[in-house]
């Protein structure tokens, strides 16, 4: 009986050292995952072509989820924008056919945008090259944005509408924008220096106004500045350095030499 005891007991151990040694090797990610095979696709390019699917749902004024979803039946790497913009699908907000989305416009809330910071989290198990997704044929990949509102005094964009994910470019009302997300995705600047910059550059909001605006009630009548004055100082900074990448890309760019029609002709 004793011998019997002692037999289970070891049998028990031997199980128990075996399923310790198997269970970080079932954290690895599949080897198809891990290699990352298939072409690669730029994000829009790839929508457009009917490749992929792209959804994007906002969970407030701060953070959204880009939701893509392989349809070409074979696998594919995705190569992620470093920015965009998400905008509001007005027919489907006001149930009203396009001609009549005009007329609800003023009902619409804010588009937005931010930068995207590709790197492995969410359903993504294992680290794929920055800014690119592997996604296998029929399934979806996800990534959480951050996110800052380009449209000053309209409501805040919220999961019950419906948006759609655009290039930040196509809606950009100053190219600064652009500069001013990527900065932030680096990591330097707060939300909040951001937004002010956002608001400034996107719909001409004056430094003055922003130093009015109102955020958090204190008291009776009373409220909390809904921006520092260092953030806005930063914010203004921000815009300085992005209003001078875009004058030095301008200046380079007209300072490239141009060929004559015969010359192109000739390659």
């Amino acid at each position: 009986m004793r011998l019997h005891l002692l037999i289970s007991l070891a049998m028990l151990l031997l199980a128990s050292a075996v399923a310790s040694a198997v269970e970080p090797a079932a954290r690895v990610a599949p080897p198809e995952l891990a290699k990352a095979p298939g072409e690669v696709v730029d994000l829009f390019a790839a929508a457009e072509s009917k490749l992929i699917d792209v959804r994007i749902i906002p969970r407030d004024d701060k953070q959204a989820r880009i939701f893509v979803t392989n349809k070409s039946g074979r696998a594919l790497n995705v190569r992620l924008p470093e920015t965009y913009a998400a905008v509001p699908v007005l027919s489907q907000i006001l149930g009203l056919p396009n001609n009549g989305a005009q007329a609800g416009a003023a009902q619409a809330p804010q588009t937005f945008g931010g930068p995207i910071n590709a790197g492995p989290q969410n359903n993504q198990q294992n680290a794929f090259p920055r800014g690119v997704f592997n996604i296998p044929p029929e399934q979806t990949r996800d990534i959480k944005v951050a996110a800052v509102c380009l449209d000053y005094g309209k409501p805040t964009p919220r999961a019950l509408i419906p948006y759609e994910l655009v290039p930040l470019a196509s809606i950009a009302t100053d190219p600064a924008i652009e500069p001013v997300l990527r900065a932030w995705g680096s990591g330097k600047y707060n939300r909040l220096v951001v937004q002010a910059a956002a608001w400034h550059l996107a719909s001409s909001v004056s430094w003055e106004e922003l130093a009015k605006k109102e955020g958090t009630m204190v008291a009776a009548s009373e409220y909390e500045p809904y921006f520092t004055a260092n953030q806005l100082k930063q914010a203004k900074a921000l815009v300085a350095a992005a209003k001078k990448e875009v004058a030095q890309k301008e200046s380079a760019n007209s300072k490239k030499p141009t060929r004559s029609p015969g010359e192109k002709l000739k390659d």
